[in-house]
């Protein structure tokens, strides 16, 4: 087993040190010069010489595969260096900012969950009916629209036009309503497909016809029998969608 680990890390080496080159690739390719930029934040147009010596200050004078492996080795070291805008350290601008993020990923996290999974099991007990179909198609809906233009919606109704809620800025639950539901909403409607399939699968086993029969009440039998059996995969299903979620896919 330890055997198998290792050759997995090993072989996830060459994928890392792709990413880390597209990343830094991508980085360098950005449209203008950071010397440049970073003086001209001042509110002043630098001189060449001003350009020309913050570059050598940088090393953006360097080859690039040069600049590459001080940029690599200085990051495997915690070292991210400093922004070329605002001379701050990386690492304090990341600091500041991956308390809110995780907050923000977990409480969509937390509302996907509680909605995919709460509906999914009212669905799936009503299959069949029009409250079955009337959910089907809302989720199908909901898992087909991008988050993004969800969140254009959002900012267009809700925050500009009605004014019910903040479109930016961090000071408290108010400000995190609209980003939780652009998303969660379409991850959640495809955590409620999955889970009314799994609670349909479930109640048609014989265990549950049995404890029917011995006229055991409906919410019981949900949350005691037929849930905790639909659970395996619905947890699968959320590890993958927690990766997804911000800071994942932020």
């Amino acid at each position: 087993m330890g055997r198998y680990v290792l050759g997995r890390l090993a072989a996830a080496i060459p994928t890392l040190l792709l990413l880390t080159l597209a990343a830094f690739l991508l980085n360098s390719a950005a449209r203008g010069d950071p010397a440049a930029n970073a003086l001209r934040a001042g509110g002043q147009e630098p001189t060449p010489e001003a350009i020309a010596a913050y570059r050598e200050q940088l090393g953006l004078d360097d080859p690039l595969p040069v600049r590459y492996v001080n940029w690599l080795g200085d990051a495997l070291r915690g070292d991210f260096g400093q922004s070329y805008l605002d001379q701050r350290e990386v690492s304090e601008i990341l600091g500041e900012r991956i308390g809110p993020t995780l907050r923000l990923g977990l409480a969509a996290f937390v509302f996907m969950t509680v909605l995919g999974i709460g509906s999914g099991i009212v669905f799936g007990l009503f299959a069949h009916t029009w409250i079955d179909y009337s959910g089907r198609v809302t989720s199908l809906l909901l898992a087909s629209v991008p988050s993004f233009w969800l969140a254009l919606l959002l900012i267009t109704y809700v925050a500009e036009k009605w004014q019910l809620l903040p479109v930016a800025g961090y000071g408290g639950i108010r400000y995190m309503i609209l980003p939780v539901i652009a998303l969660s909403l379409g991850p959640a409607a495809s955590l409620m497909r999955f889970t009314r399939s799994a609670m349909i699968e479930v109640w048609r086993q014989d265990y549950v016809r049995t404890a029917r029969a011995k006229g055991l009440g409906q919410t019981f039998l949900v949350f005691r029998h037929a849930l905790p059996n639909a659970l395996l995969p619905i947890v699968t299903l959320l590890g993958l969608r927690f990766g997804q979620l911000p800071p994942g896919r932020s």
